[in-house]
């Protein structure tokens, strides 16, 4: 009988045992996938905000940047949100450019644009004629 009850206890603390290894586990790999998240998608204060053109053909049109999300101000009355997966930057002398990688229903894209420190204006890779202001707010 001794024999019996001293099994199981040997059986219950390696359970318990193995609870404490798997929840240490996975704490481990919450904080590190914290941790990795907030490295990569880290949204510099100056680019928050909801950026307009004076641009005729995008009057209707803007850009929201928020610290998780990128909005696309689509004409009318819609608009296409992403979640930022990740925020590169590179100076560029008094440029920095930026690669804004965010998910959609659909998958991954890539924003990717210029901002110069001193106008503090945007030009959108694949619309450098085109100046984007932040609006500020009241």
């Amino acid at each position: 009988m001794s024999f019996h009850r001293e099994n199981l206890v040997q059986f219950t603390v390696k359970k318990y045992a193995f609870y404490f290894a798997a929840l240490g586990v996975l704490f481990v790999f919450t904080f590190w996938a914290t941790w990795k998240s907030s490295v990569h998608n880290d949204v510099p204060k100056n680019l928050l905000g909801i950026w307009v053109t004076s641009e005729s053909a995008h009057r209707d049109r803007f850009l929201e940047i928020s610290p998780v999300t990128v909005t696309f101000g689509t004409g009318g009355a819609t608009e296409s949100t992403g979640l930022i997966q990740e925020c590169e930057e590179v100076p560029d002398g008094v440029r920095v450019l930026y690669n804004i990688t965010y998910k959609v229903d659909d998958g991954e894209a890539k924003l990717t644009f210029s901002y110069d420190r001193s106008t503090k204006e945007l030009r959108l890779k694949n619309q450098q004629a085109i100046i984007w202001h932040k609006l500020e707010s009241d």
